[in-house]
């Protein structure tokens, strides 16, 4: 089977954020040969509030080594993110 785990996260603040606030999300992403990069931006009224990266890498879990990331992952991504 695979698995997915995060190999690296990070997010940067950029202005403060209170309970109440909207904030508008945009979701952008990249696929790699055997991980995805998703990156987020959140917006209040106009103004970046912060960003984030995420990257999840693909793994046979028999012995840990990488491997490429499944077509039909791909097009779900296309599909959804479109």
């Amino acid at each position: 089977g695979l698995l997915y785990p995060i190999a690296h996260a990070e997010i940067d603040y950029l202005e403060a954020i209170e309970v109440g606030d909207l904030v508008t999300i945009s979701l952008s992403h990249a696929v790699g040969g055997s991980s995805i990069t998703f990156e987020a931006v959140g917006r209040r009224d106009g103004v970046e509030v912060f960003e984030a990266e995420v990257v999840v890498v693909f793994v046979d879990d028999s012995d840990g080594r990488s491997v490429p990331v499944p077509d039909a992952v791909r097009t779900r991504l296309d599909e959804r993110m479109a």
